[in-house]
């Protein structure tokens, strides 16, 4: 029996007898998985009424109420979970996690801690505990939080990369370098790891490696726009216009409507002093405004000034 026919069945089930409870839990979940969260919550309140305690239909509750993105009140029913049933690890976590949504870290912090202490092995509780160690710009905590992360799950290939950039962070690029190809020795197909190398490399005065490493982003990526302009950019600074704007061009096959795109390649042919293809350029960029990171009106004087 699939999901709508075990509602309409419960929900029949129920008219005939208003005090089947069990009904109304089971229908209260089967509502949750198809995204009824409004339904959901009216079955969930009417048994909350009749058992108040039940720390589990509190946290059902505060499922649908984030479904909802109604946060605060999502964060009365995790609590209200935890007060009945106050080492429960999924009403930890889920709390913890919505604090993070919406960026209280530090509410965020003890929650996961608690989930450490009960159970040591859970990799994905490190990790949260390391991004939000990041965003805080404590790179130190972050860097062991990761690093807990992947010993527990070897093969967690966001780990490696989140530790890699805390490293470059700080300043160990051999670190970050080794823990970059860990990611890509776990998953070769993982562009932004080569676009990070490519970075690296151009940091470090390597254009030959970073352009290296900004083709195989491309070719994994081709809608990588950051690493578009980056590879065209270093032909640009051999004086290689041509080959820049053919790549360029060629790159808007797969990038037809971005704007950024079309604004890069104006500005290239105006390097050359092709007003014509600039001005080209330039209105399909603003065709394209909702993917321009300029405002239209700027270009519009742009081509005014041509």
């Amino acid at each position: 029996m699939d999901n709508k026919a075990k509602i309409e069945e419960l929900q029949r089930l129920i008219k005939n007898d208003p005090s089947n409870f069990q009904a109304r839990r089971e229908l209260s979940v089967a509502m949750l998985d198809l995204g009824y969260n409004n339904e959901a919550l009216q079955q969930l309140n009417y048994l909350i009424g009749v058992f108040p305690e039940d720390s589990r239909l509190h946290y059902n509750a505060a499922i649908a109420w984030e479904k909802l993105n109604n946060f605060r009140n999502a964060e009365t029913s995790y609590k209200n979970a935890l007060r009945y049933n106050p080492d429960e690890i999924d009403f930890l976590y889920n709390l913890a996690n919505l604090y993070v949504q919406t960026g209280e870290f530090d509410l965020a912090i003890p929650l996961f801690k608690r989930v450490c202490e009960l159970d040591p092995k859970d990799a994905d509780t490190y990790f949260n505990l390391g991004y939000i160690h990041s965003k805080k710009g404590a790179h130190a905590k972050a860097i062991k939080c990761f690093q807990n992360a992947t010993v527990l799950n070897p093969e967690d290939v966001i780990a490696f990369f989140y530790l890699a950039n805390e490293y470059k962070k700080i300043g160990e690029i051999d670190k970050s370098v080794n823990y970059l190809n860990k990611v890509i020795e776990l998953s070769p197909e993982y562009s932004w790891a080569y676009y990070n190398l490519a970075v690296i490399c151009q940091e470090l005065k390597d254009p030959e490696e970073a352009a290296h490493y900004l083709k195989k982003t491309i070719e994994l990526n081709p809608k990588d726009i950051d690493a578009i302009m980056s590879l065209a950019k270093l032909y640009v600074a051999t004086d290689n216009y041509s080959t820049a704007i053919d790549f360029v061009e060629e790159s808007l096959k797969e990038n037809a409507n971005n704007g950024d795109l079309y604004y890069f390649l104006g500005h290239l042919y105006k390097q050359i002093g092709n007003s014509e293809r600039c001005r080209e350029n330039l209105k399909k960029a603003i065709d394209n405004y909702q993917t321009l990171s300029v405002h239209p009106k700027v270009l519009r004087n742009k081509i005014s000034a041509l």
